[in-house]
């Protein structure tokens, strides 16, 4: 899911849902590609999840999560 709302000033959440317990790594990226945050990393039970983000500066973001083989 796309980050909401968007586009957000100054807030916004990230919703993700895994399946199977897994390792999560939910991470921000700048539009220069470098990680400005992490928001989730580490084991979580099956479930669904939601991780807001703050203090990042206005612009464009990119957010990537990882779950085992997946990523989006």
């Amino acid at each position: 899911r796309a980050p909401s709302p968007n586009p957000s000033a100054g807030r916004a959440t990230v919703r993700y849902e895994v399946s199977a317990p897994a390792d999560v790594r939910v991470v921000v990226y700048d539009a220069l590609g470098r990680e400005v945050a992490v928001l989730a990393d580490g084991a979580v039970p099956a479930g669904r999840y939601a991780v807001e983000t703050s203090g990042l500066a206005p612009g464009l973001y990119v957010v990537r999560m990882t779950a085992g083989a997946f990523s989006s």
